[in-house]
């Protein structure tokens, strides 16, 4: 049996870091806040945007909505997207 997922149970995440068995560096989170990747450092939310189907759609919605297209992800069917906070409810 796997591990619990980390990231959706904090007890989880304490109980592998006690057994050594997470690297405390993925939940470390101090140097990225640091370096303006959190929420009140971006005008932006980085998304990843996964597509149905056997390839992606047009981009023209969702540059029209405000994203910005960053590179394809052909392995999860998607694309690096960035949208502004201010157009969320449009995207």
């Amino acid at each position: 049996m796997s591990p619990p997922w980390p990231s959706r149970c904090p007890d989880c995440r304490q109980l592998l870091l006690a057994q050594n068995k997470l690297d405390v560096r993925l939940v470390d989170v101090t140097q990225p806040v640091k370096d303006g990747y959190d929420d009140a450092g971006r005008s932006d939310l980085p998304l990843i945007v996964t597509f149905r189907g056997d390839k992606a759609p047009s981009t023209g919605p969702f540059t029209e909505a405000g994203a910005h297209m960053g590179r394809p992800l052909p392995v999860v069917n998607g694309r690096a997207m960035r949208c502004a906070k201010k157009r969320g409810t449009d995207f």
